[in-house]
Order: structure tokens, then C-alpha cells, then sequence
């Protein structure tokens, strides 16, 4: 048989009596326990009273029977030697109080479902049975001598007559599972099926027969069944142990679980586990309601909360907000919830008021049980509400004990399961974190708010970024005033001569064989002014690293004779070199961080001359960079992106993006670039992530042609740049963000403001950080002739070429004379200039070095150098042998002007 191998296989772990006596002592710590947790709970309710009462009832009457069973294994145990009356008292006892306990826990199931308990006829006849019967056992414990000794009961047991008791144990097993049990059992289901209940008790009465009622008729029908079937006597001991042991585990789970659910009004809420993760969950969403500016974002973020903690969907979850307007409200007709809901309100039942402000949220169910037991007009108000309004949550959201607003909960979201005190309690401190959310987007202008909190960061990194250019100025000045070197160079006689060691580290060339070096010709340049005027000339260079240096030029006693000092530049020098040049004089500051930042040497990188036009430009184009404020640029469109990444490094930004427009907007692909898709609309999210969030903190942005896009992109471009946050198209939320607006434009915007083809929130916040580059057009010759030098030596100090050959004033002359549009244009005029005068150099170079190796006369003239000029014969060799003017000056090292003027004077051509 299959129970009987399945009965051997628990027979050695189960059959000691060591191990029953541990499972029953187990089993009677558990009901004692369970009996003072429910008996310390006050009983108020006189509805509730006779289903309390059978409970404990139902306890203690199976308490005996496990005290009956340590008794007996304790004496086979221990204390053989005492007379077996002793425990045939308990057992008789035991099987007395067994039916007690069966007949209480029928009238338990029963009354617990029903709201007024009254006995029926099945109780008049069963009842009075059940009490007879027990009574018997009593009256047998007490008062019958016979069978008391443990081998008058095994004998009785075996023979073919079995005594009246024996009989009456037989039946009793009978009569309580198949007279008491099966039919209150049934008659419970039956009443499940076509009584409506809360909720809460339905799922106390499924926990009741799954966990409590259906183990412990197993259980005692398997221990009914060693009397008709003697086979099952030899496993008694593992048949009481198994079943005791399941019958605990049975017992503890359904208690634990029925005590949770507020088992007979035993706690004022569910107490059950919470899956939420209440720390983490609940601090983002305070992070989110720090940062709302306005109610659709407060609604968005109470339904992503209620969402992400509770599974309650987004359409489920409903913020109301009440305005002045509804507290006067004075409508009879209740047509939706938010009517429904101001009716109950301003209604005169201040009970169902001061219940609100008590409770601080209505749970459907929670509310609908404890009136089940504890019915009061109070509660049946507040459930017919909660029906009108199809709620199964209402959280009122008081401020002075005035309800300002509310959140409401749709029907129908959790099937099988309940809010517990963890869940309730989470609420609660929701709302009332929403109140003061509520209150201050009420009384105060938070827009106006974020604005100035917006400005106060800009001035702050302002402040933060001129600090550290002060810093970098210090660090300069001080590490050149600590390596202090100045040079002195000696003019004589038409060569250089160093005057010191200090001089020859500062300036690391030949002075008198490279000629051509752009060192060589500002050195000479000063020495011109000097000799010419007599008088002290100075003037910036830079030196082969491309580092400033001062050269003053001053007339020596001694005649012919002009001394040269050559050192790092102090604050005075750059004060006097620029000062006259700038009309703003409280930006004097600025002109110290283009000369000694690093950021300044991109900037002069960028636009290497100074003038009357360029330089307040180059300041004001620093000032922008070092500021966050959005930009709106001006400039040629060659020099756009150079300027961008110029603003782009200085700002300390790691990520530039750049959004080229060349149509108009359509169907808001713009929007959706810069701000993204409301997740609502975009489901399943196939847009890319926004790039305001993808450049937050790190990046730079660069709209080029920025009056292609649409107004409404416009616009919530504009509330980005004001406010510091963004919206996502077709969405109220608001999302904080910190990214550099760069943006360019070859219309005039201010015209099409006016004609409505373009924001004006935007064009007000562009205005603030706009620049505008000089054309090169309007610059005077001499800051043209300026700049064209700059960059001549720019592009010498840049370029590999070992030969350095500057350009001449005529080649000068002829590239400013077609004014290009941009100074990056103009560069590329100059480089290619020099790039092919540099390969005509080396051509001829090549030429000159096979003729000085072939005839040693072109030796003593190359010697000579530009006095060869004045020497008739000397002129004619050359013409015959190079054949070309601009050979003869390379060959020389003169300008070619010199000699054309002396091959037109001897006749050459």
C-alpha cells in the first residue's frame, strides 16, 4: 500500500517519543501564544464578541489535547513509577475539551462571515450533542474507575467487545469531522459564493480553510484511521508527530497571516510586508517635488510616484488641486468626482470631516471591515463617498486644517492584495510633503524664483571663472618675476651683438645670419625708430615658444650705437601697449587675462591682432566665455565654429554638439531633438535620448541657423535659458539642466520679432550674451595692416618650414587690399602666400647652392649681400647667371624691389 511506504519512510525520524514530546511542547508555546495576543486586546464591540469567543474557545480546547500528550510521553519517559490514573484523567479531559474545540471552531467559521451572529436549528440540535457528549468525558475523568491503568486500556483495546468509552472515542472521531466539521465547512463556502463580504474578510475566510481548516481535516482523518484499520496502530506515534508538527506549521502561518489582516478589528490597519523600497523611492520623489515648478508637474510626479511604489497605473492616480473659486462653489449637480467630492466638502457633516483629518486617508477596504463589526453612521458616509467617486483611496492634503487639495485612486488595482501600515504611512508622508509643495506654488512666483536662482549660478561661476584667471595672472607674473631675466643686445656697425648670457636664452637665434626671422625684423624695426626719431621705442614679440616678450630700443652716448633690452612683460607693459585701444576702461582687467591666461591665447589665437574694433570685441568675446549665459554669435560664417570651440574650451565643457539647421521645422523634429517625446506619446520609446539630457553638465550646444525653428520649439527653448529646466514636448514636467546655448543667425531677429516669425522670449534672453565680430570691411588700414601682420607671424611661428621668409610690404599690401569676408579667410590668403613664396625660396635655394659650388665668384658676392648691389659688373654676373629677379634677391637676402630698381638702372632687362 502506498500510505504504508510512505509511513515507513517517516517512521525512523518521526517515531521517537523525545521527538512528539519536543513537537507537542512546540505546538502548546504556539497556542498559549497566540491566545494572549488576541485575549490582550481590548473587546469593545459587542458585535464582535461571540466570534472572539469561539476563537478562544477553539484554541483552548485543543491546547488540552496537546497537554494530554506531554503528560502520557512524559510518564512513558520519565516517570513510569506514578500510577497511569493520573493520565488517563488527562486524556479523558483531553478528548472532553476536543469536542469543545470542534464545535467551537464550526461556530467560529460560520460567525465570521456573518455580521449578526444567531443560532439556527443544526446549532439547537448539534450544540446540546456536543455538550452531552463532552459532558460524558468529564463526568468519565472524574467520577469512572474502570479502564485507568495502561494495561486495562490495551487489553480492552484488543478485545473483540470494546468498552462504552471506547466506543464513544470511535464516534466522537466520526461525529466531529463528518456531523460538525464538513458541514460548517460547506455551509461557509456556500455563503462565500452568494454573500457579498469585505474584502478583508474573504480573504481571511480563504486563509481560514486553506491554511487552518483543510490541513487540520487531514490531519485528524489520518488519525481517525488507526481504528477501523488496525495496520495503522504500529505507526502511532509517527502519525501523532507528523500531524502534529504540520498541524503547528499550518496553524502558525494562517494566525500570522489573519492577525495581519486586522483579525476582528484586533489593529486599526493591515499589517503586512511592503515590497517598496521606501528610503530610496520616496527620496526620489522629494527630489522631484523640490524641483516642480507647476501643478501638471506636481500630477505627473504623484502619478509616477503612486506607480513606481504602489503598481498603480498612471491613468488610476488622479492630483486635484482646489482653487478659491471651488471652496464658494454652490452647485446641487454632482456630474464627476471633482463635484462629488467639493459636495461632501462643503456639506454641514463635520463628522466625515474631522474622520478625514483624523484618519488622513480612506482605505476602502480598511474602512469597510471595521464597519463590518463596528458599523457607524460616520463610516457609512465615508463609504458611500468612496463609492461615488469609484475610490479605493482618497488622500486629502490638509494646510491649517483646510483640505487644498486631494488625490484620488481609482477602483480595481489590486485584486489580491491590500495597503499595509508601511504603504499608509508612505502616503501620508507624501501628502504631506505635497502640502508644502501646494502652499508655495500658491503664494509664490516660483518661476520668477528659479529665474533669479538661475542668474545667482551664472554670477557665481562669472565670479568662480575671473578668480581663476586671476589666479593664472599670479602664477605667471610671479614665476617670471622669480626667473627675472633681462636681456641686453648691442647694435653696432649694422650687427648684433649680445650683451649677456640672458639675452642669448631669450632670444635663441642668429640675429645677424637669419636675417629673415620675424625676431630679426621687429628687432630692426626698433632700431629704424630709434635711429630715426632718437628717441626710446618699444614693442611685444613673441619668442620662439610663443611667449611674450618686451623689446625696447634706446640711443647709446656712443655714436652708431643702440642698446636693446629684451624681458617678460610686466602689468604696466600690457597697460600701455593696449590701454590707448580701449574706449571701456573698467575692462582694463580683461586685457591683462588675453595676454597672461591660456584662455586669452586662445582667444589671440583666434583673432591674433589688436585695434579700436577687434580688441573690445576680443574682450567681450572672452567675458561671454567665461560667463554661461546663452550666446547668440555674429560672425562670418567661417569663423562660426572656430569662435564656438573657442567658447566651448573656455567655458571647461568636455562635449560639443552641433545642430545644423537648413529648413523650417516640421511636425516639431526639432523639439523632439532638443527636449525628447513625452513617454506617453512615445511608446514604445523609439525617439532618441533629449541632447538637453545628454549635455547636461558637460556639454556645449550649437544651434546654427537657429530662426528655423518653430515658435513653440522657440519658446521652450526660452523657458530652458530662463529657468534652468526643460520640458519634454507634449509635456508639463519639468527637468533641471545645465547646458551652454550657442546659437547664430544670418537674419536680423529683431525684424522678425516684429513681424511674429520669431520668439520674442527667446530674442530677450539671446540679447543679453550677443556678439557681434567687426566686419573686416569697416576696419581702418592701419588695424587691417595690423592684423595682417599678426597673423604673417602667427603662421611663421606655426609653420615647420626651417627657412622662415616673411612676407613683403607690397604682398602685404595686395592681400588686405581685397578685404576678405573673414579672418579665417584672410589666414588663408596669408598661408598660401607664404607657402608659395617659401617653395619659391626653396627652388632657388637649390639653384644658388650649385652655382656658389661651381664658381667661386658668386661666393665672395653672396658674401657681400646686399652692397653686391651697388656694383655694377657684380649685378651683370647675376643676371647672367640666374636669369630672374626674385632669384637674385633670394640669392642676396634683399627685397626684390631692390633689385628691380638696380637691373632697370644698369639696364638689365
Amino acid at each position: 500500500m502506498i500510505y504504508r511506504y510512505f509511513l515507513d519512510i517517516l517512521k525512523p525520524c518521526t517515531e521517537s517519543m523525545i521527538f512528539l514530546l519536543a513537537i507537542c511542547i512546540l505546538s502548546v508555546f504556539f497556542k498559549c501564544y497566540f491566545i494572549k495576543l488576541v485575549t490582550t486586546h481590548e473587546i469593545r464591540p459587542t458585535k464582535k464578541h461571540m466570534p472572539w469567543l469561539f476563537f478562544i474557545g477553539s484554541i483552548t480546547g485543543s491546547l488540552f489535547g496537546d497537554i494530554a500528550w506531554i503528560i502520557k510521553l512524559t510518564h512513558h519517559l520519565a516517570l513510569a513509577s506514578i500510577n497511569y490514573t493520573i493520565v488517563t484523567f488527562f486524556i479523558r479531559i483531553a478528548w472532553g475539551c476536543t469536542i469543545i474545540h470542534y464545535q467551537s471552531l464550526s461556530l467560529f467559521i460560520e460567525s465570521l462571515s456573518l455580521k449578526h451572529f444567531s443560532t439556527r436549528i443544526h446549532h439547537f440540535i448539534l450544540i446540546p450533542f456536543s455538550l452531552m457528549l463532552s459532558c460524558y468525558f468529564f463526568y468519565t475523568a472524574f467520577f469512572d474507575t474502570t479502564l485507568t491503568t495502561l494495561t486495562e486500556r490495551d487489553f480492552a483495546s484488543n478485545a473483540l467487545s470494546w468498552p462504552f468509552e471506547l466506543h464513544a472515542i470511535r464516534f466522537s472521531t466520526f461525529y466531529l469531522l463528518f456531523c460538525i466539521t464538513i458541514p460548517s465547512i460547506f455551509r461557509t463556502v456556500i455563503h462565500l459564493r452568494h454573500t457579498y463580504l469585505p474584502r478583508i474578510l474573504r480573504k481571511q475566510l480563504i486563509i481560514f480553510l486553506l491554511y487552518l481548516i483543510g490541513p487540520y481535516f487531514f490531519i485528524e482523518s489520518l488519525q481517525s484511521m488507526q481504528y477501523p484499520v488496525k495496520e495503522l496502530r504500529n505507526y502511532l506515534f509517527s502519525i501523532i508527530g507528523f500531524s502534529t508538527l504540520l498541524l503547528v506549521i499550518s496553524m502558525y502561518m494562517c494566525i500570522k497571516k489573519i492577525i495581519g489582516l486586522r483579525f476582528l478589528n484586533h489593529s486599526l490597519h493591515i499589517k503586512i510586508n511592503s515590497n517598496t523600497i521606501l528610503v530610496h523611492e520616496f527620496k526620489k520623489a522629494l527630489e522631484q517635488l523640490s524641483k516642480a515648478v507647476t501643478i501638471e508637474e506636481l500630477i505627473q510626479i504623484s502619478q509616477h510616484f503612486f506607480q513606481d511604489n504602489f503598481g498603480i497605473p498612471l491613468q488610476k492616480t488622479g492630483l486635484y488641486i482646489r482653487t478659491t473659486s471651488q471652496y464658494s462653489l454652490d452647485s446641487s449637480v454632482c456630474c464627476n468626482a471633482q463635484n462629488i467630492v467639493e459636495h461632501c466638502l462643503r456639506s454641514e457633516d463635520t463628522a466625515a470631516l474631522t474622520y478625514m483629518h483624523k484618519n488622513r486617508i480612506l482605505i476602502y477596504d480598511d474602512i469597510e471591515f471595521s464597519n463590518f463589526y463596528e458599523e457607524c453612521t460616520t463610516r457609512n458616509t465615508i463609504l458611500s463617498f468612496l463609492q461615488s467617486i469609484q475610490a479605493e483611496l482618497f488622500i486629502p492634503i490638509f494646510s491649517k486644517n483646510t483640505i487644498i487639495a486631494y488625490i484620488i485612486i481609482k477602483n480595481h488595482n489590486r485584486a489580491k492584495e491590500f495597503y499595509g501600515t508601511a504603504e499608509r504611512n508612505e502616503m501620508i508622508m507624501f501628502a504631506n510633503y505635497l502640502n508644502h509643495i501646494i502652499v508655495l506654488l500658491q503664494t509664490k512666483n516660483i518661476p520668477l524664483l528659479m529665474k533669479k536662482e538661475k542668474e545667482l549660478a551664472e554670477e557665481l561661476l562669472n565670479k568662480n571663472q575671473l578668480i581663476n584667471q586671476y589666479k593664472e595672472i599670479i602664477q605667471s607674473f610671479v614665476y617670471n618675476n622669480k626667473n627675472k631675466k633681462i636681456g641686453i643686445i648691442f647694435y653696432k656697425n649694422r650687427r648684433f651683438i649680445f650683451g649677456n648670457k640672458e639675452a642669448q636664452e631669450l632670444i635663441p637665434i642668429n640675429l645677424n645670419k637669419q636675417s629673415g626671422h620675424i625676431i630679426t625684423k621687429h628687432l630692426k624695426k626698433i632700431i629704424y625708430s630709434v635711429e630715426k626719431y632718437n628717441t626710446s621705442h618699444s614693442a611685444f614679440i613673441k619668442d620662439t615658444k610663443n611667449n611674450t616678450l618686451v623689446i625696447s630700443g634706446m640711443p647709446s652716448l656712443e655714436k652708431n650705437n643702440i642698446i636693446i633690452t629684451v624681458y617678460y612683460p610686466e602689468l604696466i607693459d600690457f597697460f600701455n601697449n593696449h590701454i590707448d585701444m580701449l574706449q571701456d576702461h573698467t575692462k582694463s582687467d580683461y586685457l591683462l587675462y588675453l595676454e597672461s591666461t591660456q584662455s586669452g591665447k586662445l582667444i589671440n589665437q583666434l583673432i591674433p591682432g589688436n585695434g579700436e574694433q577687434l580688441l573690445p570685441f576680443k574682450i567681450q568675446l572672452l567675458k561671454t566665455a567665461l560667463g554661461e549665459k546663452a550666446t547668440l554669435l555674429t560672425v562670418p560664417e567661417n569663423d562660426l565654429m572656430p569662435t564656438v570651440e573657442v567658447i566651448h574650451h573656455i567655458s571647461l565643457r568636455t562635449t560639443l554638439h552641433t545642430m545644423h539647421l537648413s529648413t523650417t521645422e516640421k511636425n516639431n523634429e526639432y523639439a523632439i531633438t532638443l527636449f525628447g517625446m513625452n513617454p506617453i506619446f512615445d511608446y514604445p520609446q523609439k525617439s532618441t535620448p533629449a541632447l538637453f539630457k545628454k549635455l547636461d553638465h558637460v556639454g556645449t550646444l550649437f544651434i546654427q541657423n537657429i530662426h528655423y525653428l518653430s515658435l513653440d520649439t522657440q519658446k521652450l527653448l526660452a523657458e530652458s535659458i530662463r529657468y534652468g529646466y526643460y520640458r519634454p514636448y507634449k509635456s508639463d514636467q519639468t527637468i533641471p539642466c545645465n547646458v551652454r546655448i550657442i546659437a547664430s543667425t544670418t537674419h536680423d531677429l529683431l525684424h522678425l520679432v516684429h513681424n511674429n516669425l520669431f520668439s520674442s522670449e527667446l530674442h530677450n534672453e539671446l540679447k543679453k550674451a550677443k556678439l557681434i565680430m567687426p566686419s573686416l570691411e569697416s576696419l581702418s588700414d592701419t588695424e587691417i595692416a595690423h592684423l595682417t601682420d599678426s597673423i604673417t607671424e602667427q603662421s611663421l611661428h606655426n609653420t615647420d618650414t626651417p627657412t622662415i621668409i616673411p612676407l613683403s610690404e607690397a604682398e602685404k599690401s595686395k592681400i588686405s587690399y581685397s578685404r576678405p569676408l573673414s579672418i579665417h579667410e584672410l589666414k588663408e590668403r596669408i598661408h598660401y602666400a607664404l607657402s608659395h613664396k617659401a617653395q619659391q625660396y626653396h627652388t632657388a635655394y637649390q639653384e644658388t647652392q650649385v652655382y656658389t659650388t661651381s664658381h667661386p665668384e658668386l661666393i665672395e658676392i653672396a658674401h657681400q649681400g646686399k652692397y653686391a648691389l651697388r656694383n655694377k659688373t657684380t649685378m651683370k654676373l647675376l643676371w647672367h647667371t640666374f636669369k630672374n629677379q626674385n632669384k637674385i634677391a633670394t640669392f642676396l637676402g634683399v627685397n626684390r624691389s631692390s633689385v628691380n630698381r638696380r637691373c632697370k638702372q644698369y639696364h638689365l632687362e
